[in-house]
């Protein structure tokens, strides 16, 4: 294996086997490797699982320990736009800085990553030889994140759980410094259980003693009794470990300014976080964005009594929040018309979402580019964004169009299947069109945007913002002024 092409058909190769969801495979490899590390001299681990916000909350989190001084690893899934985004080191506050001028920053270079793709298909060959289970693509790809971030040297690692968490491959970490549940609602439910309650107990199986534990109010995105079911099973993940529990209520956050020009001109907010009253920002536009950042702060107020991270001060948070860097999520692609990118891709996603653009774009035409995959409850995503009502209203914009489409993925909903639940959710007034080509779907809806003084707004699959954003990219590129730059 000598080239980037070759390491990553290497770990594609492993698609064949699916998702499998356990931890033997991944014990027996990281075994072979050398085991996680662990220890004095290695890294501290915060682990991150939920169903919604998980990306948002690693991006505070690794943001603020960046911006103290630490060497963070960074570990997410599945890329947007690059493989080696899933695997990023930021060292310190310099590094943080070029992360936001430079969206590549701090990636697996391509020699490191041939190198480790190498050391993991030897000790695949070795496992198979020995008559055990092949690894799957997930699982290897989290090996090679772990050699390299203990090679590198991090202080702290941040890592988001691929599905679930009892039985995903991160969980082989056996003692992290903090364990996160962000916001929970139903996806997945064919492998992590049909109620609320039973989705939780696989999320919460990442907490271990000795940590700090986190969870976002599960009220914030269910009905009471679903609530109260969670958190009593999360609760009794943390007794049976030893640890306290720390539950995050969404009116800790309290937000003071909003909007496309919020932060001197830039876009973004700023929010109070009750107690302590700190006032923070950041450039990510999402309605739920508070609420995430009172889950990261609370992480980063437990991580800051450890004594390896006596650096992590108010002040080093509040320079992650307002550096923190996550594309496709309320992404502001384009100014004129204004576009947004938004990975909403199960009914809590979109309904956040709905209300974000509403208070973007209150009594403006939206005009929808959407393509989901179809094991999702895309007639759920569908009602919460395109909803019924006099001119397709929502709470404050004009649903005018949507053009479904199909991503560039397997297990893509066929445009037109979309299209008919489109039809079914909008209102009577709601335009839907099938699109073959995604990008030319977005170049249709930046025109019309641009006529009607409208946005645009591509959702669903990260796969569809991928075709999204080239097509915004040469849009802007083909446009002239500083007025279209986001």
């Amino acid at each position: 294996m000598t080239t980037r092409e070759e390491a990553l058909r290497f770990f594609a190769s492993a698609e064949r086997f699916g998702i499998r969801l356990g931890l033997e495979r991944m014990r027996s490899l990281m075994d072979r490797l050398g085991g996680v590390a662990e220890g004095p001299g290695a890294p501290l681990y915060v682990h991150v699982a939920g169903t919604n916000g998980k990306g948002s909350v690693v991006t505070y989190v690794a943001s603020a320990l960046a911006a103290a001084g630490y060497r963070t690893g960074v570990y997410t899934s599945p890329y947007l736009y690059r493989f080696e985004e899933r695997m990023r080191i930021v060292d310190g506050s310099a590094s943080l800085d070029d992360l936001v001028r430079l969206p590549e920053a701090g990636e697996m270079p391509a020699d490191d990553l041939v190198r480790l793709a190498a050391r993991v298909e030897e000790a695949t060959a070795a496992m198979t030889a020995a008559g055990e289970e092949h690894p799957t693509e997930f699982e290897l790809i989290t090996a090679a994140a772990f050699l390299w971030f203990a090679e590198r040297g991090c202080d702290a690692v941040v890592l988001e759980t691929g599905l679930g968490g009892r039985l995903d491959a991160t969980n082989v970490v056996r003692a992290p410094a903090a364990c996160v549940v962000t916001t929970l609602g139903y996806d997945h439910c064919d492998r992590l259980g049909s109620t609320l309650e039973a989705i939780a107990g696989e999320k919460a199986a990442i907490v271990k003693p000795g940590c700090s534990a986190v969870l976002a109010d599960p009220a914030a995105g269910a009905t009471p009794e679903d609530a109260a079911a969670a958190e009593a099973v999360v609760r009794a993940c943390c007794e049976a470990a030893g640890v306290p529990l720390r539950v995050v209520r969404a009116d800790e956050a309290t937000v003071l300014a909003y909007g496309l020009d919020a932060l001197d001109g830039a876009s973004g907010q700023s929010f109070r976080i009750d107690p302590p009253g700190a006032v923070l920002a950041t450039t990510l536009l999402g309605a739920y964005q508070p609420f995430n950042a009172a889950v990261a702060y609370r992480t980063l107020e437990a991580l800051a009594a450890h004594p390896r991270l006596a650096r992590l001060d108010a002040g080093a948070i509040a320079r992650g929040f307002r550096q923190a860097v996550w594309p496709g999520r309320c992404e502001i692609a384009a100014r004129t018309p204004p576009v947004v990118l938004d990975g909403a891709h199960n009914p809590q996603g979109a309904a956040s979402l709905e209300s974000t653009l509403s208070a973007l774009f209150p009594g403006r035409n939206l005009h929808f580019v959407c393509g989901v995959s179809a094991d999702k409850d895309y007639a759920g995503i569908l009602r919460a964004v395109v909803p019924p009502g006099e001119f397709g209203l929502g709470a404050r914009y004009r649903a005018a169009s949507i053009r479904c489409v199909a991503a560039d993925h397997p297990r893509a909903l066929p445009a037109a299947a979309l299209a008919a639940a489109a039809r079914r959710a909008g209102a009577h007034d709601l335009r839907v069109e099938t699109h073959a080509d995604p990008e030319e779907a977005m170049r249709d809806a930046m025109e019309e945007a641009a006529e009607d003084d409208g946005a645009v707004c591509a959702f669903g699959s990260l796969f569809l913002l991928r075709q999204a954003r080239s097509a915004v990219d040469r849009w802007n590129a083909a446009s002239s002024g500083e007025g279209n730059r986001p």
